[in-house]
């Protein structure tokens, strides 16, 4: 399954959720370990929950998504990142800045309209007892150039911030590279490159 999951990373297709989440994961683990511990990680289905009608079974749900909330607390990380899709079909990444109260928002596509998903996010962070003022930032980016690279841009931003790199149009220029560098990363479990920007 994970062999055939990996056949969207091909050149001009669509990535599923399941490569994302993964490849997040496999970022967060290849930092020191009180690095990775400060970030807390949730898949795509977290911000779906809180998209839902019903607030109160919406958090409910929401809470239950985000596994990494079961023994602790939303402010005990530095980062919450949470990638999640608008319209069903454009993956965006957003990150929770903890210390310096901001929610992040990184699209390579905008704009895009975030109202309902931020709505839920805050009052989800209401619900966890963060009760401070977050403001939320649209962090502009490279835009991508058709209607399928949005997956491997939201990874690529990942990494770019996680190891301290400048993002820049190196993504867009590159996206075809990235894409087999990312299948490579996820087959054998290790990141390559961490020292070029």
């Amino acid at each position: 399954q994970e062999k055939k999951n990996l056949t969207s990373l091909k050149p001009k297709r669509m990535v599923i959720n399941k490569i994302t989440y993964a490849y997040l994961c496999l970022l967060i683990t290849s930092l020191p370990e009180k690095e990775a511990n400060s970030i807390g990680l949730t898949d795509d289905g977290f911000v779906y929950c809180l998209t839902m009608k019903n607030r109160k079974r919406a958090i409910i749900l929401a809470t239950q998504q985000a596994e990494v909330l079961r023994d602790k607390k939303l402010t005990d990380f530095k980062y919450f990142v949470f990638p999640f899709e608008v319209a069903k079909t454009h993956a965006v990444l957003g990150i929770i800045d903890t210390k310096n109260h901001k929610i992040l928002i990184y699209d390579s596509q905008q704009p895009s309209n975030y109202d309902n998903e931020i709505n839920g996010i805050k009052e989800f962070m209401l619900s966890q007892g963060v009760k401070e003022n977050y403001t939320v930032e649209i962090v502009k980016v490279p835009q991508q150039e058709n209607n399928y690279d949005c997956a491997i841009f939201v990874m690529e931003f990942a990494r770019k911030l996680l190891f301290k790199q400048k993002i820049d149009d190196s993504i867009k220029n590159n996206i075809d590279n990235i894409r087999k560098r990312i299948k490579e990363e996820l087959t054998t479990k290790k990141l390559k490159n961490l020292n070029l920007s």
